[in-house]
C-alpha cells in the first residue's frame, strides 16, 4: 500500500503536465477555428451585403419600372364578378381553381354536373355553376380576401397584356425593316451572297423539325382510362437563336418580340403543323397496333423556353382516331 501511494506521488507531476499541455493545445485550436470562421462569416457578411445593394438597386429599378406604368383597377370588380363571373354561368373544374381561387377540397361539397367520358374519352368533366362557386368562395376568403385577389391577378393580367402590345409592335418593326431591306436595291448583292447560307440553315432548321415531331409521336400513349395522354417534350442545350427560328423569327435572336411570363416565354395555341414543318393538310398521327386505334396530335400546341437555362419544351395533347 506505502508503495502504491509513493507512485501516485511520484507520477502525478507527469500526468498534471500531459493534462496542462492538452489543455493549452485545445484552446490554441479553439482560437485559430474562432478565427477562421469569424473570417469566413465576414466575407459571407460581405458578400451578402454585396448582394443586397444589388438586390436593392434591381428592386429599386424594378419598382420605378411598374410605378411608370400603373394599372387602374375598376371599383366595381368585385361586384362585377359576384355577379356575372366569367360570363357563362357554366365552370369546368380547372376554371373554377384558377378563376375562384379554390382548391380541390375546397370544391368536395360544391354541386357538380358530369359530362362526357366513356371508353377512350377519359373520365367525365365536372361543370359547376358560377352562383355555387361565388358562394364558397365569399366564404373561403371572404369579401376583403376576394377582392384583393381579384385586383392582384387583374394588374397582372394588364401589365402581360402590355408587354404583349410591346412585344407585337418590336414585331411589326422588324418585320417593317426587313421588307424595306429587301425592296431596297441596295440589298440585292447581300440577299445573292448569303443565299447558300440561309438554304444550309433551313434544312438543318427542317431535320430539327423532324426529329422534335419523333420525339413528340414517342410520348403519346393512354391514360388508365383508355383516353388519349398529353405529351411533353424537352429538349436541354437550346439557344435563344434556336428558339426564335423555331417560331417562325430567326431573326430575333434577342427574343425582343417575345413576351415573357416569369422565368419563360411562353407561345401557347401555336400552329402544330408549322412549328413541326408540315403543310396544313397533314395528318399528324401515330398508330398503335396493340389497341388498333390512331391517335392524332391536336391542331395548337404549348411552346416554352427557359432561358436562363436554355431549356426548350414543347407539349399538347391528341385525340382518338378509329380505322
Amino acid at each position: 500500500h506505502k508503495t502504491s501511494v509513493s507512485f501516485a506521488i511520484l507520477t502525478f507531476p507527469f500526468f498534471a503536465f500531459l493534462i496542462a499541455t492538452f489543455l493549452c493545445f485545445v484552446s490554441t485550436m479553439s482560437s485559430i477555428s474562432a478565427g477562421s470562421t469569424k473570417a469566413a462569416l465576414q466575407d459571407v457578411s460581405n458578400q451578402s451585403s454585396n448582394a443586397a445593394v444589388a438586390a436593392a438597386t434591381a428592386t429599386s429599378m424594378n419598382k420605378t419600372k411598374i410605378n411608370n406604368s400603373e394599372v387602374t383597377v375598376p371599383r366595381d370588380l368585385l361586384d362585377s364578378f359576384i355577379k356575372y363571373g366569367m360570363g357563362d354561368g357554366i365552370v369546368s373544374s380547372k376554371e373554377a381553381k384558377q378563376e375562384y381561387f379554390l382548391t380541390t377540397q375546397d370544391l368536395w361539397n360544391v354541386r357538380y354536373q358530369s359530362i362526357g367520358g366513356g371508353i377512350g374519352c377519359g373520365a367525365p368533366m365536372k361543370i359547376y355553376k358560377h352562383d355555387d362557386l361565388i358562394e364558397v368562395a365569399l366564404a373561403t376568403h371572404g369579401r376583403s380576401g376576394l377582392e384583393q385577389k381579384l385586383q392582384a391577378r387583374y394588374k397582372r393580367q394588364a401589365k402581360k397584356e402590355q408587354r404583349e402590345r410591346e412585344a407585337d409592335a418590336k414585331l411589326a418593326a422588324q418585320e417593317q425593316k426587313a421588307a424595306a431591306a429587301a425592296a431596297s436595291t441596295n440589298s440585292a448583292a447581300a440577299t445573292a451572297t448569303s443565299s447558300t447560307t440561309n438554304a444550309e440553315e433551313s434544312k438543318d432548321l427542317k431535320k430539327l423539325r423532324a426529329s422534335l415531331l419523333k420525339f413528340a409521336k414517342k410520348k403519346m400513349g393512354f391514360e388508365r382510362s383508355g383516353s388519349p395522354k398529353s405529351w411533353r417534350v424537352e429538349v436541354p442545350n437550346t439557344l435563344a437563336a434556336t428558339f426564335a427560328a423555331l417560331m417562325g423569327r430567326p431573326q430575333d435572336d434577342q427574343l425582343e418580340t417575345f413576351c415573357k411570363k416569369g422565368a419563360y416565354y411562353t407561345m401557347e395555341y401555336y400552329s402544330t403543323h408549322s412549328f413541326f414543318g408540315v403543310s396544313p393538310d397533314t395528318d399528324i398521327t401515330k398508330y398503335f397496333g396493340r389497341e388498333g386505334v390512331s391517335q392524332r396530335i391536336a391542331d395548337t400546341i404549348t411552346v416554352r423556353y427557359k432561358p436562363s437555362a436554355n431549356e426548350l419544351s414543347i407539349s399538347g395533347w391528341a385525340e382518338m382516331c378509329h380505322e
